[in-house]
């Protein structure tokens, strides 16, 4: 199910397809096993924890299996939905994109290569819908396998029709006993029907309504109070922003970059951090507090650790607050090499602290540089500190090397000097006796020239 991001994707398929189908829209449907999930930093415990969810009986060792190796998925599907049933399991993926923007590439192509084996299985009884917003549609269409598998199956969602739209405002507020001043209804229709993302916002800025209503009754004054669709949301995280404490506000620009994928060639998107990662500080905590109270931040567990995790509740806020967009842009680069070195920790961490997985040359010195300690987890500060002291031991073995090269050239030039200066001395000394052989020679050659001349003399005589 393939849409711009708060096109209402999530919704068609749970308020939509999973009611039809629990009704029996589908032949059997009834009697399907449903399982929802959002792939996040780890799809395997993520999937599994979905499916224990589900499973009357648990197959030993289920996350074990699950990553055995490309059966894995498969395997644990059939051993959760017996032969001998008639039912099926079906799994919901929502946030599909999530698999490209928290996990490892390695992670997401083991995924999806388990996931194709699983749904092209005969024997699995397995079925899947996932939800990915457009500007994500081409990372799984990059996998050839899961890229065939989903060009026939691929359901567009498409922005409401004013009719529609209209509809969805006042049937859920009728069911809830709740009516609107007269023309309000048109307004809100107007104000939505050209803004992308839409569906959050006005979710957002119907519950403030509800909230505000008089006597059963939601006035314009509200909704003109609350700055509109578009404003309800960054007027709300304004007006939280701007009450708070000076260190309030450094904590609430620290977490929001803690809970932001900075994109790179597609709009940024939220991320899901474990409150730990994030809250260090009083301030941290009464930030997080109060945005929740305002439904701007959403609370949940991990589904392996059970640590409370955040996000950001509605992506629209990313786009609509200034003062958030300003912090994103000034600090992309920093956030960009923090999701590095954060995912970077992680596998050091998993790989027992191996040497080989630490940060080196221009890598290490651009996190330096881009990054503060004091904002960092303990792991990655951890990671950091181990670069740092890896590359000192390198330059101290490189400096002792260096060292040792300059000793071992100063002895071979002490050698080479006494060994020139000996045949030096050995060539004048062979200089001087040839000078003493050529002086020989010549009192020689004078000796004989001397008898031959008295022997011509005697002769003469």
């Amino acid at each position: 199910v393939v849409g711009p991001s708060g096109i209402g994707k999530s919704s068609v398929v749970r308020a939509g397809l999973l009611p039809r189908l629990r009704g029996g829209g589908v032949p059997g449907s009834d009697r399907w096993f449903v399982a929802t999930m959002t792939p996040g930093s780890d799809p395997f415990e993520e999937l599994g924890t979905a499916l224990l969810r589900v499973a009357t009986t648990a197959p030993a060792n289920l996350f074990a299996q699950l990553t055995e190796d490309t059966r894995g998925i498969a395997r644990v599907v059939k051993a959760l939905v017996p032969e001998d049933s008639t039912s099926e399991l079906l799994i919901v993926i929502d946030q599909f994109e999530e698999l490209f923007t928290l996990a490892g590439g390695a992670d997401a192509a083991r995924f999806l290569e388990a996931l194709q084996h699983a749904v092209t299985d005969s024997r699995c009884p397995l079925r899947v819908v996932l939800t990915v917003r457009a500007d994500f549609w081409d990372r799984p269409l990059r996998h050839g396998a899961f890229a065939r598998l989903i060009d026939d199956s691929t359901v567009n969602v498409t922005a409401l029709a004013p009719d529609e739209l209209e509809r969805a405002i006042v049937e859920p507020a009728t069911t809830a006993g709740a009516a609107f001043e007269p023309g309000l209804v048109s307004e809100l229709v107007a104000d939505v029907a050209d803004e992308p993302g839409a569906l959050p916002m006005l979710q957002y800025a119907l519950t403030e309504l509800y909230e505000r209503r008089i006597s059963g009754v939601m006035m314009r004054s509200a909704y003109e109070a609350m700055g509109g669709i578009t404003g309800a949301l960054a007027s709300r995280a304004e007006e939280l922003y701007v009450g708070f404490s000076e260190d309030e506000q450094s904590s609430t620009r620290r977490i929001f970059g803690r809970l932001v994928t900075p994109g790179e060639g597609v709009e940024d998107t939220r991320r899901r951090a474990l409150v730990a990662e994030v809250s260090r500080s009083d301030a941290d905590s009464a930030v997080l507090d109060r945005f929740g109270d305002a439904r701007l931040l959403s609370f949940d567990h991990d589904p392996a650790s059970r640590e409370p995790t955040v996000e950001v509740a509605h992506e629209a806020l990313i786009r609509e607050w200034p003062r958030l967009r300003s912090w994103l842009d000034e600090d992309r680069d920093a956030l960009r090499e923090h999701r590095r070195l954060s995912a970077a920790a992680v596998s050091w961490r998993a790989a027992a602290d191996d040497e080989s997985e630490l940060f080196r040359g221009g890598r290490l010195e651009t996190a330096e540089a881009l990054l503060s300690v004091d904002e960092l987890t303990g792991d990655e500060a951890a990671f950091l500190q181990a670069s740092i002291d890896r590359r000192g031991a390198e330059e101290a073995a490189e400096v002792a090397r260096v060292r040792r090269l300059r000793r071992s050239a100063i002895v071979t030039g002490v050698v080479a000097v006494v060994a020139l200066v000996a045949g030096a001395i050995a060539l004048t000394q062979w200089d001087r006796a040839d000078d003493k052989t050529a002086e020989a020679q010549a009192a020689n050659d004078d000796l004989e020239q001397t008898n031959q001349e008295l022997v011509a003399t005697g002769e003469e005589l």
